[in-house]
C-alpha cells in the first residue's frame, strides 16, 4: 500500500530568486523526507497559502536593484514559516524595512560565523560553526521586530522574527560546506511542524505507478541507455514496472568513451562526426554536433527495432534526475533537446526519476537489485571525453597575461552566477594546507578568475610558466591520450580502494605544454598536460605524478584545487 496520498502529503515550497544552489535547497529537504517543490517568485499567493514552509533563495541581484526578482511582500503575511537564504535574507530584511548595502569587500569562502544557540533555527547546535558565505550585498540596519541570531565578525549572518517564525540566514546552509546545514534546515522544518513523510519506500511505489499510469496497459518504451547510473536504474525501473517485454534498450556509442568501456555496441558513433569535430574547438559546438548525430542514429536504430519513436504507442525513456541547471546551461540547443521536447508535448516522454538527486538513484538502483559495480559508477558526461579535451584552433599566445594565469578558460559558477574565467597555477612544494588556502583566497580576490590548480613534480618559475597553447581539437590521437590518461588515474583509485570514496573525478586534457627547451618557443608548443579532480590523499597523488612521468606526449599532471563554487565539476 502506498504510505500516504500524493497529493494531501505536506510540501515546502522553495521560491527561486536565480541562485546556483535552488536544486541543492531541494535535495536537502527531500534528504529530510519532506517533499518540496520549486516555484517562481511570480507565484500566486493563493498557491503559496497551501504550502507548510517557504523557502527563499539565494540570488545573484541586489534586492535594491531594477533586476531583482518580483517576490511580493505579502508572502511574509501567510502565516506560514519562512526561510530566507543569503538573497532570501536580504529581501525579508528590505521589505521589513531594514537597510541592506553593498560591501566594500565580497565575502566568497568558507568563515566561521557565531550563532546564537537560544534561538530555536540553532537548537542544539554549537556556537561558532563554519559556513559557506557568497556575497557582495549585506545588512547594514537589521529591521523592527528581527533579531540578530549569528555574525560573521562583524556582518549580521542570520536574522528572526521568531513569533511569525521569519528566518534568514546570510549563508549557504544547503553546501556539504556548511558543516551543520541539514540540522539547521531540519529545525525550521521542526518550528513548521511538517511531518517526514516523502520516504524512499512512498517514492519508489510512486515512480511506478506513474509509469503504468502514463504508458497505459500496450504502450512499449524506448530506453536510451548509456550505462551510466541514471539510465541503468531508468532501465531496471520500466522493467519492474511494466515487465522486460515491453521494454528496449538501445546504446549508441558515441566514440568518446573511457576506455575498456564495453557495451553491446549497435553503432559507432565517432565515424560520423568525426570530421566535423576535428575541426571544431567551442564546447557548445561540440555538444551540439555529438547530439545532433546522435539522435538520427536513435531514429534508424529504433525503427529498424520497431520502435519508432514516432509512433504513438512508443514511449521514449529519460533518466532526467533534478539537476543543477546553471551547471547544464546551454544556449546551444542540438536535434536530441528538439526531440526530447516533441515527445514532452505529446505526453510520451517517460521521466521517472525527475524528482531524484544522484545518490537517491543509486539508493533507488540497490533496491531494485542492480550490482555495486553499476549503481558505485561515477557519473559520465553525456558528450563523454569531447568535453574533456579543452581545444585550441591554433597557436596562440598572450603577452599580457601574468605567467601564473594559464591561457585557458574553464567554466565556474560565481556570485550566483556562471561563469567563463581565467585558471591560476601555483608551482611549488606539496605544501597542501597552504595550497588550499590559497585556492579558496585567490578566486575572492581576484574575480577574473574561476579555478585554481596545483603544477605536480618539479617547480618552475613564474616565467617558464606556458603563455600559449598546443593547437588542440578532438582528433584520435588527443582522444587515445584522454582516453589512456583517465583508465591509469582511475586504475590508481582502484588499486588503493578509493573508487566508492570519490563521487566522481573528471580527468581533463589541457592544451598546455610545460617544461619546453628554450629553442622550442619559436616554433611553438606541441604537447600537452592532464588535471584531476579528485579529492584523495597524498600517497595516491604522488603515485599519479609518477605514473603520467612515463606518458609520452604528456608534459605534466595538475591537480585541480578549486572547491564548488566558484570551481564546477566539469571544465567545460
Amino acid at each position: 500500500m502506498r504510505e500516504a496520498s500524493s497529493q494531501n502529503i505536506p510540501k515546502v515550497c522553495i521560491i527561486d530568486a536565480g541562485g546556483q544552489y535552488t536544486k541543492v535547497i531541494d535535495r536537502r529537504i527531500r534528504e529530510l523526507q519532506v517533499r518540496s517543490e520549486i516555484n517562481s517568485p511570480s507565484t500566486d499567493l493563493s498557491l503559496l497559502k497551501t504550502f507548510s514552509a517557504i523557502i527563499i533563495s539565494g540570488g545573484p541581484s541586489s534586492v535594491t536593484a531594477e533586476d531583482a526578482p518580483k517576490l511580493s511582500a505579502e508572502i511574509l503575511n501567510l502565516n506560514i514559516p519562512v526561510l530566507g537564504i543569503c538573497w532570501g535574507m536580504q529581501f525579508i530584511n528590505h521589505v521589513n524595512g531594514g537597510q541592506v548595502v553593498a560591501l566594500e569587500k565580497r565575502e566568497d569562502g568558507v568563515f566561521p560565523i557565531t550563532v546564537d544557540t537560544g534561538s530555536d533555527l540553532f537548537k542544539e547546535l554549537p556556537e561558532t560553526q563554519d559556513v559557506l558565505l557568497t556575497h557582495g550585498d549585506s545588512i547594514k540596519k537589521v529591521a523592527d521586530g528581527f533579531d540578530t541570531i549569528a555574525k560573521s565578525g562583524d556582518i549580521v549572518a542570520a536574522i528572526a522574527d521568531s513569533n511569525r517564525k521569519i528566518f534568514g540566514v546570510q549563508f549557504h546552509p544547503e553546501v556539504d560546506l556548511t558543516k551543520f546545514g541539514k540540522e539547521i534546515f531540519s529545525n525550521f522544518l521542526n518550528i513548521a511542524q511538517v511531518p517526514r513523510v516523502f520516504t524512499e519506500n512512498f517514492r519508489d511505489e510512486e515512480c511506478i505507478a506513474e509509469i503504468r499510469e502514463q504508458v497505459g496497459e500496450t504502450g512499449k518504451i524506448l530506453v536510451l541507455i548509456s550505462g551510466g547510473v541514471d539510465s541503468c536504474v531508468l532501465a531496471a525501473l520500466c522493467f519492474k514496472a511494466i515487465g522486460k517485454e515491453r521494454v528496449k534498450c538501445l546504446h549508441i556509442d558515441n566514440g568518446f568513451m573511457r576506455k575498456g568501456f564495453l557495451f553491446n555496441i549497435l553503432y559507432d558513433l565517432l565515424q560520423e562526426p568525426s570530421q566535423i569535430l576535428c575541426k571544431t574547438v567551442d564546447p557548445e559546438q561540440k555538444r551540439k554536433i555529438i547530439g545532433d548525430t546522435f539522435i538520427k542514429l536513435v531514429k534508424i536504430e529504433a525503427s529498424r527495432l520497431n520502435m519508432s519513436i514516432d509512433n504513438k504507442d512508443v514511449f521514449l525513456a529519460q533518466g532526467t534526475l533534478r539537476p543543477d541547471l546553471i551547471e547544464s546551461a546551454s544556449a546551444t540547443v542540438s536535434s536530441h533537446a528538439d526531440v526530447i521536447k516533441v515527445q514532452k508535448e505529446a505526453g510520451r516522454l517517460v521521466e521517472p526519476l525527475r524528482d531524484f538527486h544522484k545518490d537517491e538513484v543509486r539508493r533507488l538502483g540497490a533496491r531494485l537489485g542492480l550490482p555495486a559495480s553499476v549503481v558505485n559508477r561515477q557519473p559520465f558526461p553525456g558528450p563523454g571525453l569531447a568535453i574533456r579535451v579543452l581545444c585550441r584552433a591554433k597557436f596562440t599566445r598572450d603577452a599580457k597575461l601574468y605567467t601564473s594565469i594559464l591561457p585557458i578558460r574553464s567554466v565556474g559558477v560565481q556570485g550566483d552566477c556562471r561563469s567563463y574565467s581565467q585558471v591560476a597555477c601555483i608551482s611549488g612544494p606539496p605544501l597542501w594546507s597552504e595550497l588550499v588556502f590559497l585556492a579558496k583566497l585567490i578566486p575572492r580576490i581576484c574575480h577574473t578568475i574561476n579555478r585554481v590548480c596545483y603544477l605536480m613534480g618539479t617547480p618552475i618559475r613564474d616565467s617558464h610558466f606556458p603563455n600559449d597553447t598546443t593547437p588542440t581539437t578532438l582528433s584520435d590521437y588527443a582522444l587515445s591520450q584522454l582516453r589512456e590518461c583517465d583508465h591509469r588515474a582511475n586504475s590508481i583509485l582502484k588499486k588503493h580502494s578509493q573508487v566508492e570514496k570519490l563521487s566522481q573525478m573528471p580527468v581533463v586534457l589541457l592544451p598546455l605544454h610545460f617544461d619546453r627547451e628554450p629553442y622550442s618557443t619559436k616554433v611553438g608548443p606541441c604537447q600537452r598536460s592532464v588535471v584531476i579532480r579528485p579529492f584523495i590523499s597524498s600517497n595516491v597523488s604522488t603515485k599519479w605524478k609518477k605514473k603520467y612521468a612515463r606518458f609520452p606526449g604528456i608534459t605534466r599532471l595538475l591537480y585541480d584545487l578549486t572547491s564548488k563554487p566558484p570551481g564546477t565539476t566539469e571544465w567545460e
